[in-house]
């Protein structure tokens, strides 16, 4: 563990980290015409935000509600913001940039300034990771608490300031009020914190993880009260661990940069039967030949979740050719990561030959310098797998705060030892493979949610009622009235029809040429956008109006 002080070298490292890390979002942001322009799934926690800003009350309709946290600490800025939406892009980029300093600290003193600036960058390079923190999603505020949480408590183990565990408790538990993974942290920091303790402070302990619970209920239970409307999400269905298989790849892959110089300095380590075992492990992941190597959803070829926001097809980003080269690395990515896991749990159970034996082993990790981001990590993936078992699907963006832990683990075991010449060329080109990846899918992201934004507010122009226009998921969820029935049947161009529109809209913006029954081609603007903001390609978009009484009349050719 590295005990020096910062000092001026980290002052520059983290003002590069967050001229790379909030700088670059920004700026894409702004060139694309996307600040304040919903993303993904935040149309619903802005939807809430904007509702407790505006009458008092919060309104999450048709979501999990678990980011009440959120929605309270983003209020200031809306006032002083006056309301604008642009308060929601800036409250994304002040998070990541919490974010990434906690990263960066936690890395400094887990395992130095070099490992703590490729944690950081592997977050930043994580393709989607841009697009999200100039956004209001959840997952970049509370992946910055997490990092925060097992800082202080990392902080707390090292000093024993009893206000740093209370501190990294506390961060933990509003890190849980946005988003429910974020537990994660504060029971890695109270678990080790009671395996380590002594007589006097059990008590503090047991004390601060009685009251991070009874918050933790109070919290879920405010998240199901009448006063919020959304409730807590979908019934368990049967388990699909299978899928933790394409997470765990995409894990690895967003951690390939690290693995290539940590495998380099294990090498002389490592045996046949490692490497054996960790081909196994990937092998029996795959064993669902529908399941790809890469989970999915940021990290596509045709862009931030693919076709699913918008009606018809585009052209995809990444070249056939090159897709499939990333999946094979990923899945290289995925034996490397495997081995390196089966490495260190064979030394762990060496010699080990009874409970009582293991429970000491066991205690012994505890006590290591690594053991809360080690308790973090195997807490973490089975937070996951719980996920899945309730019938969510592990998407990539739920795996970043996985990314520095393993990555500041990888760099921290075998510290002193050597590495081959070729690791540190080859890490470079990991890293510039997965910069490029994040660079494509991040232009592109913006560039394209800023075009359908609008384009929707182009039909609007033409007499269309906001909330009777399909202009991709966002708009549709942002706009809509009275929620439709969730329970019936799909009716529509798209999935998410059935339930954010309470009827056929009069207007359809689609990526590609549409055959649909009772709609005409509106307008097709050919120049939308360019594929890459600013180079590449122009990608179309068309409006389709219907031919409905209750509809305007179409306009004339």
């Amino acid at each position: 563990m590295t005990e020096s002080r910062l000092d001026r070298g980290d002052a520059v490292a983290l003002a590069a980290l967050l001229l790379v890390g909030v700088g670059a979002p920004l700026a894409l942001a702004a060139a694309a015409g996307a600040v304040g322009v919903p993303s993904n799934d935040d149309w619903v926690y802005i939807r809430g935000a904007d509702s407790l800003y505006r009458t008092g009350s919060i309104a999450i309709p048709g979501h999990t509600a678990a980011a009440v946290g959120q929605i309270v600490l983003v209020q200031p800025l809306l006032w002083l913001a006056g309301g604008a939406s642009w308060a929601y892009t800036a409250f994304g980029l002040a998070m990541a940039a919490l974010g990434i300093v906690a990263t960066y600290l936690l890395g400094r003193y887990g395992a130095g300034r070099r490992a703590a600036v490729l944690a950081a960058v592997l977050v930043i390079t994580f393709p989607g990771f841009a697009r999200e923190s100039a956004s209001f999603m959840t997952d970049g505020p509370a992946f910055a608490l997490e990092m925060l949480s097992l800082w202080l408590g990392m902080a707390w183990l090292r000093s024993g300031r009893r206000s740093a565990l209370a501190a990294s408790i506390l961060v933990g538990v509003l890190g849980v009020s946005i988003r429910e993974f974020a537990i994660a942290a504060p029971v890695a920091v109270l678990a080790v914190s009671l395996v380590r303790s002594r007589p006097g402070e059990r008590l503090l302990i047991l004390t601060l993880a009685v009251l991070g619970a009874a918050a933790v209920a109070t919290v879920l239970a405010l998240v199901d009260s009448a006063a919020i409307n959304g409730g807590l999400g979908r019934p368990p269905e049967p388990v699909r661990l299978i899928l933790l298989g394409p997470a765990l790849t995409t894990l690895a892959a967003g951690l390939l940069p690290a693995l290539v110089p940590a495998v380099g300095r294990r090498l002389a380590s490592f045996s046949p039967l490692h490497l054996l075992l960790g081909v196994g492990l990937v092998a029996i992941a795959f064993s669902v030949p529908t399941i790809g190597p890469l989970v999915g959803q940021f990290w596509m070829p045709e862009g931030l979740i693919g076709n699913a926001m918008l009606s018809g097809t585009r052209d995809p980003l990444i070249h056939p050719i090159a897709w499939s080269m990333s999946e094979a690395l990923a899945v290289l990515a995925a034996v490397l990561l495997a081995a390196v896991v089966v490495r260190w749990a064979a030394r762990q159970l060496a010699g080990v030959r009874t409970i009582r034996a293991a429970w000491k082993r066991a205690g012994s990790i505890a006590h290591t310098p690594t053991a809360l981001l080690l308790a973090f990590a195997i807490g973490y993936v089975a937070e996951l797998g719980a996920l899945i078992s309730m019938a969510a699907y592990p998407l990539d963006r739920y795996l970043v705060p996985m990314i520095p832990i393993v990555a500041i683990l990888l760099a921290s075991g075998a510290a002193g030892a050597g590495r081959p010449r070729w690791s540190r060329p080859l890490g470079h080109a990991a890293l510039a493979w997965l910069g490029a990846s994040a660079l494509v899918i991040g232009a592109n992201s913006f560039a394209y949610d800023a075009a359908r934004w609008r384009a929707g507010a182009a039909a609007v122009g033409l007499g269309y009622a906001p909330e009777t226009v399909d202009a991709g998921y966002e708009w549709a969820g942002f706009h809509r009235g009275e929620p439709a029935n969730a329970d019936s049947p799909a009716r529509g161009l798209t999935w998410y029809w059935n339930f954010l529109l309470a009827a056929r809209p009069c207007a359809v913006l689609s990526n590609s040429p549409l055959d649909a029954d009772g709609y005409h081609l509106v307008h097709l603007d050919a120049t939308a956008y360019r594929q890459y903001l600013v180079v590449g390609p122009s990608e179309p978009l068309y409006l389709y109006g219907a031919v409905d009484p209750a509809c305007p009349a179409l306009p004339a050719p």
